[in-house]
């Protein structure tokens, strides 16, 4: 797949970044998303009858670091997503395809500040995210799109190859939509 990378170094203390790649994979998972939360997601090669998914990925960003041990890093990103696959929900007789071609797309910024003074390291990062899909002209939210997402992290070096670590993850709820019905 083609993928470009670019860094400029503007000064010492900073840096523009960005890049582009085209991605594509051959193999998918196959869960209902209906479903809450899945206990088992068998992955399976993609059908013959659909195209391989493949995704666009944008991202720009900046990286400040205005002090010898204190860094902060910020990137925005787009992705597209091209014939991904998704469960055949109308399906009604054995011969219906059980997946169907689907598109989508992701966006978002993530923050991060980095803190090292040793023997300690302080880490925090915030990310904003959107998820959509369109299947058949229907755009929707799919189960992993989590708006929220807060991580904190300490960690100490104790010596003679000794390191402890403690971490917090705070994510937003994930959409939900209550069934009102279903005909088989």
């Amino acid at each position: 797949e083609p993928r470009v990378n670019l860094t400029y170094n503007v000064f010492n203390w900073l840096k523009l970044k960005a890049s582009w790649g085209v991605y594509q994979q051959e193999i998918t998972t196959v869960s209902e998303e209906a479903e809450v939360i899945t206990l088992f997601e068998p992955y399976i090669i993609i059908p013959d009858y659909l195209p391989v998914s493949r995704a666009v990925h944008y991202i720009a960003g900046l990286e400040i670091q205005p002090l010898l041990n204190l860094k902060f890093k910020t990137e925005a990103y787009y992705k597209k997503l091209i014939n991904i696959t998704a469960v055949n929900d109308n399906k009604k007789f054995l011969e219906d395809k059980d997946l169907l071609s689907a598109q989508g797309g992701a966006y978002g910024a993530e923050f991060e500040l980095n803190y090292s003074k040793s023997p300690f390291l302080f880490s925090a990062s915030y990310s904003l995210a959107w998820a959509y899909k369109v299947i058949n002209g229907w755009r929707y939210v799919p189960r992993f799109d989590a708006r929220h997402s807060i991580n904190l992290s300490l960690g100490a070096d104790l010596g003679k190859g000794w390191k402890a670590s403690a971490m917090w993850i705070f994510g937003s709820g994930l959409p939900y939509t209550q069934i009102i019905g279903y005909y088989d």
